[in-house]
């Protein structure tokens, strides 16, 4: 009989603990990271030619340009274009990551892109789902990128 109390006292000291880690675990995993700004890069073996591609593509001049960087501001989101050989000499070409971005008439950005865009850069047609369409488009070095739109009833 002495022993159940015991029992009873070492797993509610044991509940307690993990109770407590758990809390603390969850309080630290809820606390938002402290951003400034999201953003994705492409990699080029030619600037020029992806500023070119890009600046048609998208429309817009990048907000900074360096030598080895280029920086679009994308729906306050970073997009770059970054000189392989300075960033990442090592990384290959084409679907490392695949930046995508939501635009408002995808129809009207896939005409668009199809009317600007020559090999060996290549536009998909239109994939739709239920619950969005997108299209992808490959740039010059190889790299992907997707628009796409939520379908009405988002």
């Amino acid at each position: 009989m002495r022993c159940l109390p015991l029992a009873v006292m070492t797993a509610s000291i044991v509940t307690a603990c993990i109770g407590t880690q758990s809390e603390a675990l969850n309080q630290d995993q809820n606390t938002p990271l402290q951003t400034e700004r999201m953003g994705v890069y492409v990699t080029s073996n030619d600037l020029g030619q992806s500023l070119r591609f890009y600046e048609s593509v998208l429309g817009v001049s990048p907000e900074i340009q360096t030598r080895s960087f280029l920086g679009f501001n994308i729906a306050g989101g970073l997009f770059a274009v970054v000189d392989k050989e300075t960033f990442v000499p090592e990384a290959k070409f084409g679907n490392n990551a695949v930046p995508y971005i939501r635009v408002t008439n995808l129809r009207e950005v896939h005409a668009h892109v199809q009317a600007i865009v020559t090999p060996p850069a290549f536009v998909s047609d239109i994939i739709e789902e239920d619950y969005l369409s997108l299209f992808k488009l490959t740039d010059p070095d190889g790299n992907i990128v997707e628009f796409y739109a939520f379908s009405q009833g988002e």
